[in-house]
């Protein structure tokens, strides 16, 4: 049970973090890189965004998923860390409570 609790929420950290960082990392690069046009590449290359001429004069302004893949890896490796300090700090539970129960006899 614990094993399941701990998946749930590895993945459900992994996704806010995956999210929050692509999110972060699209708002820094839309105003590092000022208006000019042309297209960046952002969130290793994961994200892009991108400005062009619209008519009348107007700038347009788009972005979306350039590759999934870095975005995958990110996600993936963000909920095998999640997942593994959650093991590690169970485990460390469990060994502080056997300490004490030592201790206490």
């Amino acid at each position: 049970m614990k094993l399941l609790r701990n998946i749930g929420i590895a993945i459900t950290v992994g996704f806010i973090v995956t999210a929050a960082t692509a999110t972060l990392s699209m708002i820094f690069t839309m105003f590092a890189e000022g208006s000019e046009l042309g297209r960046r590449l952002t969130f290793f290359d994961g994200l892009f965004f991108e400005v062009r001429d619209g008519a009348n004069g107007a700038i347009q302004m788009g972005f979306g998923v350039h590759d999934f893949t870095p975005i995958v890896l990110f996600f993936v490796i963000s909920s095998v860390s999640v997942f593994a300090f959650l093991v590690a700090l169970n485990f460390l539970r469990g060994y502080r409570a056997k300490l004490i129960d030592e201790r206490a006899s």
